[in-house]
């Protein structure tokens, strides 16, 4: 069993019975992302791990993990996603696109949060995105001090035309700061991961 895990391609998702050094068995779940003759390393959520292939009991070939962002977003009322979510460093991933178009074609009213929306604008159609502007939510604090949330959360109410209850949003952001500032405020939040 163990050559022919060997031979499983990279980027295949397994699940893989293995002998610890003590003669425990313990279980392993990732990518294929590498191998030599004695071992394959698997990446996993806690990070790569090098399995010998002598210590192998019996695999399993299993299926994608699902994106766990994407499942908790269809979840919401509503979805608000930071604009990093989408123009990180690098250019948009393509499944945070199509998300957003996912969530739009089962009627998910979604958003695109932002403090500058002028220069949002300028960056999603500098990546092909202008389609998605219509999206910003910019909440502009009249007066120093404002819930930027508060403000956010009324925005989103007046252009939706109806009452939303705080835990009905759905939100991410890259920044563990933003996230936990929105669950404070009563916001569904958790930190924005690619897919793997």
């Amino acid at each position: 069993m163990s050559e022919s895990l060997g031979s499983v391609p990279d980027g295949q998702r397994v699940t893989v019975r293995r002998r610890l050094e003590d003669g425990r068995p313990t279980d392993t779940v990732g990518v294929v992302t590498g191998r030599d003759e004695e071992s394959v390393t698997l990446e996993t959520r806690q990070g790569p791990v090098r399995v010998v292939l002598s210590t192998v009991q019996v695999f399993k070939l299993v299926t994608p993990a699902p994106w766990r962002i994407a499942n908790f977003l269809r979840r919401g009322e509503l979805a608000v996603l930071s604009l990093s979510t989408l123009l990180g460093p690098d250019a948009p991933t393509e499944e945070t696109v199509e998300l957003i178009e996912d969530l739009l074609g089962a009627e998910t009213p979604v958003f695109l949060l932002t403090e500058d929306a002028g220069q949002a604008v300028a960056e999603l159609e500098g990546h092909g995105l202008g389609h998605l502007s219509p999206l910003l939510l910019t909440p502009t604090a009249d007066q120093p001090g404002s819930d930027v949330l508060a403000l956010a959360h009324a925005r989103l109410q007046d252009q939706l035309g109806e009452v939303v209850a705080a835990g009905g949003v759905h939100f991410t952001a890259t920044d563990p700061h933003a996230v936990e500032a929105a669950r404070q405020f009563g916001w569904e939040a958790r930190i924005f991961t690619p897919p793997s």
